[in-house]
């Protein structure tokens, strides 16, 4: 049975309130299972994530997005779209990777005019895997996953939640908005 318009909001908006919480304090057990359970019925209705995959990752990852983005490995930049974002990390389609373990400086350029305080925001980052997509599947992409490090400063990584806030509503409300 496909969630309803106001529960898939409701549970964007407890889930966030709870995810502010853990910034400040270690949440309770019962805050912990809470937030666990409305991270997957989001992934579940919003991304159509059977429960065990929902249960895989740390932070809800929304697909589907497009932003531009320029990363910086200290010697080169080069340039890509971010495909795939989460609190944790992204996915930048390039057809200029960086090997595993490189760490970089990664610029995510955010669109003027769709309700953006920041023009950008600047995180460090460390490939984990590179990606040479292959014509077998649509949704494989050149390109890198990577994860964000504690040595981005912290006015970076409250515009990046700030971010990933954002298009977790969004996509609720798109996604209601059809429902």
């Amino acid at each position: 049975m496909r969630a309803k318009r106001e529960e898939i909001v409701g549970w964007v908006t407890e889930f966030l309130d709870l995810d502010g919480v853990r910034r400040e304090r270690d949440l309770f057990n019962d805050e912990i299972l809470r937030w666990y359970e409305l991270k997957q019925k989001i992934e579940t209705a919003l991304f159509a994530k059977p429960p065990y995959e929902a249960d895989k990752r740390r932070f809800i990852r929304i697909p589907n997005v497009s932003f531009a983005s320029s990363f910086d490995d200290g010697i080169s930049r080069s340039d890509g779209i971010i495909k795939e974002i989460s609190e944790g990390g992204l996915f930048i389609s390039t057809n200029d990777p960086s090997p595993a373990g490189t760490d970089l400086t990664v610029t995510l350029y955010l669109p003027q005019g769709e309700g953006f305080e920041a023009k950008e925001v600047n995180i460090h980052a460390k490939v984990v895997y590179t990606n040479f997509g292959s014509s077998m599947t649509a949704q494989s992409f050149n390109g890198m996953g990577l994860t964000l490090l504690t040595t981005t400063p912290k006015i970076e990584m409250e515009k990046w939640q700030e971010v990933m806030h954002k298009l977790l509503r969004e996509t609720a409300q798109t996604y209601s908005a059809h429902a």
